[in-house]
């Protein structure tokens, strides 16, 4: 139970501990990538380049699906087996890894990483980024600096 071993690890650990372990899950998923037939990440390689690149913004199923040459059903079933997360849990996942990499920076307000994240707005993002991590983008930013 990830609450227990964060009460062993002590309360100014635990923050460290559960950061640590959602990455650690995190890379898990991509690995999973790598069990793809080579024929499956041809197909959707232009799909995990372009939201690579355009995650801050909108990206629709629909586009995905063109620029990979296949129907918006098989899109999905392609990047859950890819990345282990539909598109747009995918899309959240980066979102998410970007916030923390500018949460590192004091000097940037919460509500431009949200923004710049591709986030309507710093409510949002504290919801969702709470969700994914277990903590709130101040208690993270707080968390990093010591």
């Amino acid at each position: 139970d990830l609450k227990k071993a964060c009460d062993a690890f002590g309360k100014k650990n635990s923050l460290k501990l559960k950061s640590y372990l959602y990455r650690t899950l995190s890379d898990v998923k991509t690995a999973y990538s790598n069990y793809l037939s080579p024929e499956s990440k041809r197909l959707i390689a232009p799909a995990l380049e372009y939201v690579s690149a355009n995650f801050y913004g909108n990206v629709s199923n629909a586009e995905l699906a063109g620029l990979c040459g296949v129907s918006e059903r098989y899109l999905n079933k392609l990047f859950v087996s890819a990345v282990g997360l539909s598109v747009k849990q995918y899309v959240l996942s980066l979102r998410i890894e970007r916030a923390k990499n500018l949460l590192y920076d004091p000097t940037i307000p919460i509500e431009e990483v949200a923004i710049n994240c591709g986030f309507e707005n710093r409510y949002y993002f504290t919801k969702l980024f709470k969700q994914k991590t277990g903590v709130s983008p101040a208690r993270y930013r707080k968390a990093s600096r010591t």
